[in-house]
Formats: structure tokens, C-alpha cells, sequence
């Protein structure tokens, strides 16, 4: 998911005449991980550098979540074209 697609969604669903107000979520339908980011940026990255989890979480934080994007794909036939690896690629190397 990238800045590109969150556009592409905008542009998207001003061409959609709809004269209502509709609410759509934007992401990839994909949970994915600190560790997984973390690990594509240093796949990248001419940096080197050590990551220190902690594994303590704040009182109500969330762990996971995961964008429903069925909607917007029903209705506007939409859906994110950069994968994770092509998203922080085309920011960090």
C-alpha cells in the first residue's frame, strides 16, 4: 500500500457520480508485521542497523488490523497495486 494507491482511490471515487456520501477503507486486505517492514527496509537499505523489540504493548493497543476493502473493490472495482516490498522500495532505497 502507497501513497500512489491512497490517489488513485481519490481520483477513483471522484469519477464515481454518486450524489450520497460513501465511506470507503483504504489498504492492502493484508495484515503485516513491525518485523516485516523492518526486515524490507534493511533488504534495502545501504544502512546498517539493529532493531530492539521490546515486546511491551501499551494497555488497549492494538495488535493487528487488517483493512476491509471489499467495498470499495465491489463498488469502484479498485484495489492497491504496490505490494509492500514496491511501496517502501520506491520511498527508502
Amino acid at each position: 500500500f502507497h501513497v500512489n494507491d491512497v490517489i488513485s482511490a481519490i481520483i477513483t471515487s471522484i469519477k464515481f457520480n454518486d450524489p450520497g456520501f460513501i465511506v470507503f477503507n483504504l489498504g492492502s486486505g493484508h495484515s503485516v508485521s513491525v518485523a516485516e517492514i523492518v526486515d524490507v527496509i534493511k533488504s534495502c537499505s545501504s544502512n546498517k542497523f539493529d532493531v530492539e523489540y521490546t515486546h511491551q504493548y501499551r494497555k488497549g493497543e492494538v495488535l493487528d488490523s487488517v483493512a476491509d476493502v471489499g467495498f470499495i473493490k465491489t463498488k469502484l472495482n479498485w484495489e492497491c497495486k504496490l505490494n509492500l516490498n514496491k511501496g517502501i522500495q520506491t520511498i527508502v532505497c
